[in-house]
């Protein structure tokens, strides 16, 4: 089970943790995390942009919608 490490921890141990565990070096943990972390928030921010500044000044359905959002030509409303 991995354990935090707050003593040799840059910001809460949890990296330092997993390195000790599976015996890797603490530098490369804690890059995939900041990778990790950077390419979830980059989408979500950008999803929240659209959704708040996007182009929305006519609420309407395209015609040919349910055809092109689909999965085999099935629809789920």
């Amino acid at each position: 089970m991995v354990e935090r490490l707050p003593n040799v921890s840059f910001v809460g141990g949890v990296c330092a943790g997993i390195a000790y565990e599976y015996g890797i070096p603490v530098c490369l943990v804690r890059t995939a995390v900041a990778i990790v972390c950077v390419a979830l928030l980059f989408p979500t921010l950008l999803y929240i942009w659209e959704w708040k500044v996007g182009s929305s000044v006519d609420y309407y359905t395209p015609g040919d919608y349910k055809d092109r959002t689909s999965l085999f030509g099935l629809f789920v409303d």
